[in-house]
């Protein structure tokens, strides 16, 4: 490999050959042809009394183009200093976006932890103070009934 550095070609133009053949002038026209080579005097004139002269030293070439089409190709950057610019700040937003949501998670994590060890600790304290009042024998069972005396008036 060469070492260059060649840029793309600017025009580039490609063609498809395909080939093909007959005699030429045909039989039925190599009289009117004759004729016309004669009038025109000169070397042409010469060959003008030969149809084989005038085969072997004439040509006929018709070019046909298969497509009257051209292609353009331009060469454009994928991504341009803006667009690269924006994706980043879209990322960079993204992942903020997901570090705040993050944060206030382990927020309310904390705060359900919180809340769950504040009842733990109620539950206890109500369990240690309800058996501390078992040794009372009225305890749990409400009130003494107090029965007292009545006095009557006479």
């Amino acid at each position: 490999m060469l070492p260059c550095n060649c840029p793309l070609q600017c025009q580039e133009e490609l063609y498809q050959l395909t080939v093909s053949g007959s005699q030429w002038p045909s039989t039925a026209f190599i009289e009117k042809f004759s004729e016309d080579l004669k009038e025109m005097g000169g070397q042409m004139g010469v060959i003008a009394d030969s149809p084989q002269q005038i085969r072997d030293n004439l040509v006929k070439v018709v070019v046909y183009y298969q497509q009257l089409n051209y292609e353009q190709i331009e060469e454009e950057p994928s991504l341009t200093e803006i667009d690269l610019i924006s994706n980043m700040g879209g990322l960079i937003g993204l992942w903020v976006g997901f570090s705040v949501c993050t944060l206030a998670e382990f927020f309310e994590l904390f705060v359900d932890v919180m809340f769950f060890m504040v009842r733990q600790c109620l539950s206890k304290a109500r369990k240690s103070a309800s058996a501390s009042d078992n040794t009372n024998p009225y305890s749990g069972k409400g009130s003494p009934i107090f029965i007292g005396q009545t006095t009557s008036k006479l």
